[in-house]
């Protein structure tokens, strides 16, 4: 019976990280979402720029708001999260200073005023926000697989340095063919 009772302790143990390990990655896939809204703001913006086209504003506008809930729902889940995790897997303070929601405030204030090269500008800095944020999370993830999933993480890094190993390999018979 003490036998049963130890492997499922294990096992609870070894949910409750997988569960873990899901909740931050479900956090790193909404900021890839968020770069890639980020990306198509910054296409719509300079086709406005150059063209003024109403209905480029309107996809421009939908693309921010739909950017902005992006980050209420990071917020929101980053909050949900800080009761679970320590300190050691979730950066809040610097994913707090990041301040995403403000941010993007000022930018859709300076494209309802006109001022698109400001616009443009602070694009530019939440851009920068943006990628400080997906390091961040990247940061997170990677010290808790590390952590909790030692063994499955060095067998990662092995393979993706034998794929790199490979894909180098795969250039050079390119330049010699």
């Amino acid at each position: 019976n003490a036998k049963h009772i130890v492997e499922l302790e294990r096992t609870v143990i070894l949910l409750d990280d997988l569960l873990g390990r899901q909740r931050l990655e479900n956090l790193v896939a909404l900021a890839d979402e968020m770069a890639h809204s980020r990306d198509r703001l910054r296409t719509l913006l300079d086709q406005y720029r150059r063209t003024r086209d109403e209905a480029l504003r309107r996809e421009l506008e939908r693309t921010l708001a739909a950017l902005e809930a992006r980050v209420q729902e990071l917020g929101s889940k980053l909050g949900e999260l800080a009761k679970i995790f320590r300190d050691e897997f979730l950066n809040r303070e610097a994913i707090a200073d990041l301040d995403l929601t403000r941010k993007l405030g000022e930018l859709r204030d300076l494209i309802e005023k006109g001022d698109l090269e400001r616009a443009a500008g602070q694009l530019e800095v939440l851009s920068r926000k943006l990628d400080d944020l997906t390091a961040a999370l990247d940061g997170n993830l990677r010290g808790f697989r590390e952590q909790r999933f030692p063994a499955e993480e060095r067998a990662l890094s092995q393979m993706l340095d034998r794929i790199a190993d490979l894909h180098g390999a795969e250039q050079g018979l390119a330049r010699e063919n």
